[in-house]
């Protein structure tokens, strides 16, 4: 390959705007060549903004303008028919979560990947923050013990992703908050749990209604209209147990009761334990001013919020990205991983109770409390 990697997008939309462009525009191996995306007038628009050489809504023309990877950014439902598609013309892939709606589709896209002999990574991009980084680190050296619990939670109270679009239409999301939260919380438990069959799964979701419009997302804005049905949950909380004792508990909301927004990781193992309070995404309305690691009997640690961001993790994925098309070892996110997150997803949807009552009865503030 030649020294530098041609890349292209496909999609256009708000998260490659302010996050992916931004991100490879600062690596000096990566030279971004093409955009696609099948609203021309948006291709041409982020073409113009960061000077990009070719922009198409043709995407075989776009595979033919001399790329050698890409990164997906589009609808959910779109994202295992892209994915395919780039990695059969030889391309290396970098694809936003969801990955994929089903284990078959992922499994197909891993298939595919290794059978032509290129990176397929799934957008995971919270694992490249530094909190999380960090309390990988104290899960791998030992200092808990073995890792008997997890609680984890993203809770947002004014955050539906454009109400009215895809994104809250289940043909073509996949699903609601389990899906767009949940990819990113139930990656991390799995990266610090391991992947293991669980033995009983349960799932409690409330369905979006009428304060759909009134908790949208205003961070993520923009000019989009109303056109499907609103038939998604907008919280999910889950319990995945195993034959082991081991055990995950979820707590995911778009419309939580709370007064702001927060993520959270309550590990416990054998020797120890260990609570992360910080904010995973975009949104300024932070219900804690400080991401803070708290550890059980060895004191707290509080992260610089100029450091500990998501578009520096972004920057880091896209460093992570590169080097692994390079020929570094895929070792802190692999092609499999996507599939176990993808999988125990699927699994949750199957165990599936609305039950908006039962919702409302638990309470969350042993949760979020300071």
């Amino acid at each position: 390959m030649e020294k530098k990697i041609r890349l292209g997008f496909i999609g256009c939309g708000w998260i490659v705007e302010n996050a992916h462009i931004p991100a490879f525009s600062k690596l000096d191996t990566v030279e971004i060549l093409s955009v696609f995306d099948v609203d021309i007038e948006r291709a041409k628009r982020i073409s113009e903004i960061f000077h990009i050489k070719n922009y198409c809504d043709n995407i075989e023309q776009f595979f033919d303008s001399g790329i050698h990877a890409v990164v997906i950014a589009t609808p959910n439902y779109t994202h295992a028919e892209y994915s395919l598609r780039a990695l059969r013309h030889g391309l290396h892939v970098l694809c936003e979560k969801p990955v994929a709606l089903s284990t078959s589709e992922i499994k197909e896209i891993i298939d595919t990947a290794k059978a032509k002999g290129v990176v397929y990574m799934p957008g995971f991009v919270n694992r490249f923050r530094y909190d999380i980084m960090k309390l990988r680190d104290i899960v791998l050296s030992g200092e808990l013990g073995e890792i008997k619990s997890i609680e984890a939670g993203w809770l947002r109270r004014n955050g539906v992703p454009r109400p009215g679009t895809w994104f809250t239409s289940r043909e073509y999301s996949g699903g609601g908050v389990l899906v767009d939260l949940g990819s990113h919380v139930i990656d991390i438990c799995m990266m610090l749990f391991g992947s293991q069959k669980p033995q009983e799964l349960t799932l409690i979701t409330s369905m979006l209604d009428n304060r759909t419009v009134l908790n949208s997302a205003q961070w993520f804005t923009g000019n989009y209209t109303d056109q499907y049905q609103v038939n998604v949950e907008d919280t999910a909380y889950a319990e995945v147990k195993y034959d082991d004792g081991k055990s995950i508990n979820l707590k995911l909301s778009w419309t939580a009761p709370i007064d702001g927004d927060a993520t959270y990781f309550n590990i416990i193992g054998t020797k120890s334990g260990v609570k992360l309070k910080t904010l995973f995404g975009f949104s300024n309305d932070k219900l804690w001013q400080k991401d803070l690691l708290i550890k059980l009997y060895n004191g707290n640690e509080v992260f610089d919020s100029s450091t500990n961001s998501t578009r520096n993790a972004f920057d880091s994925m896209a460093v992570y990205f590169s080097r692994v098309i390079g020929g570094q070892v895929a070792d802190y996110l692999k092609p499999e991983d996507a599939y176990n997150t993808v999988s125990l997803i699927e699994q949750l949807y199957i165990n599936e109770n609305i039950d908006k009552q039962k919702i409302r009865s638990v309470s969350l503030e042993e949760f979020i409390r300071e």
